[in-house]
């Protein structure tokens, strides 16, 4: 059967009676399971049917009560959004799906969770220039994989989770492709990726002691970004023709791949049910590296903005392959794009959809789903 999930933020819960509103997504709307954010990066939303608050901020962190003992070993803690109180929305939501018949799945942030960067500096990403992240993490860095391995077991084991979707699984300074950083045409996409390499400690002692010239990689990230900068336009060359002269940096990358291809076995382990991985197709070329490790979880959910690009957004070494689009797509005008792309995801091979953002979307999006969802179960044959 074809999985139809919609992902949500706890916070979209706050005030619904669950048990009608999740009775009314599966028996009505067609959905088969809910994507819950437990450890997320910051977010500032307009709800579209909250009954208090419109607006919800906050600096991300973790949704649900963590368990202390399971992060001693590590010196990276679990940090609690403010927003959770005394309340564990994680355990509630888990029995209303349950009764519901809804599947269960926890979404996690590895590298942006909220405020870890900025309270762990010495753990957090930093560019050729030297600048530290507040923002992403380092997965290369000990006490981060260890604190990882730790929430996913921690998170895994809660009685109606199934499953469990890594995002952001990337060894980079994030800045670089934040939409906020103020840089003019000069920085293209390969001076974004010379920026967003990582060359904090953990990554100049791990790919050092492997042979990796991490200062001439340093020396050559930093030359691409900044002759662009200084010449006002962006390098016109592919990456790939960029790099086939920079061994350093050709072997920067083929480090960074083993490193996640380990991490990810390591976070297979930990995981009690299924671990799935997000791929963010609209996100940068780092994605590339998930050929080499894809096959290792039990599904690739590719992420895509533009319907156009979902016949080509399939992970090829993917054991299954699902879909997302965003939720605005449930939105007027563009409920037959929404229709369209499911119809189009089907047919290209996709045996699970996704649409991200429950919040976003109001009564008239909640039939927009409905009539996408029908329609590509009759393209899936199901």
């Amino acid at each position: 059967m074809l999985s139809a999930m919609l992902t949500v933020g706890p916070w979209e819960l706050e005030h619904d009676d669950l048990a009608g509103a999740f009775d009314r997504l599966h028996g009505t709307v067609g959905i088969t399971g809910l994507s819950l954010r437990v450890a997320t990066a910051p977010q500032l939303q307009l709800v579209a049917h909250a009954y208090e608050h419109q607006t919800f901020r906050t600096r991300g962190g973790l949704f649900y009560h963590a368990d202390p003992d399971r992060y001693s070993s590590t010196r990276c803690k679990p940090i609690m959004s403010a927003w959770l109180k005394r309340k564990d929305p994680l355990e509630r939501i888990g029995e209303a799906c349950t009764q519901s018949g809804l599947s269960l799945r926890a979404v996690v942030s590895a590298s942006l969770t909220g405020r870890i960067a900025a309270k762990h500096p010495d753990m957090a990403c930093k560019n050729c220039f030297g600048d530290v992240s507040s923002e992403s993490v380092c997965l290369a860095n000990p006490d981060v994989r260890a604190y990882l391995a730790a929430l996913v077991a921690d998170v895994s084991a809660r009685p109606a989770v199934t499953a469990l979707v890594m995002a952001d699984l990337q060894i980079a300074w994030s800045e670089a492709h934040d939409h906020d950083l103020r840089a003019g045409p000069a920085l293209g996409a390969v001076e974004r990726d010379m920026l967003a390499m990582c060359f904090c400690e953990s990554c100049q002692q791990q790919a050092g002691s492997l042979g990796v010239d991490m200062e001439a990689a340093r020396d050559t990230a930093k030359r691409l970004t900044t002759v662009s900068l200084q010449r006002g336009a962006p390098c016109d060359q592919p990456l790939d023709a960029v790099l086939a002269d920079q061994a350093p940096l050709t072997l920067l990358r083929e480090w960074r791949t083993q490193t996640l291809t380990k991490l990810v076995d390591e976070l297979v382990s930990a995981c009690s049910g299924e671990l799935i991985l997000l791929r963010r197709a609209h996100h940068d070329r780092a994605l590339d590296d998930f050929a080499a490790f894809a096959d290792r979880a039990a599904a690739v959910i590719t992420s895509v903005e533009e319907i156009e690009t979902i016949r080509g957004a399939m992970c090829p070494s993917a054991r299954r392959n699902e879909v997302q689009l965003p939720g605005w797509l449930t939105c007027a005008p563009h409920n037959a794009e929404l229709v369209r792309g499911l119809s189009q995801a089907v047919e290209s091979g996709f045996n699970g959809i996704d649409i991200d953002g429950y919040g976003l979307v109001g009564d008239s999006g909640l039939a927009a789903i409905r009539q996408a969802i029908r329609y590509a179960r009759r393209s899936a044959n199901d």
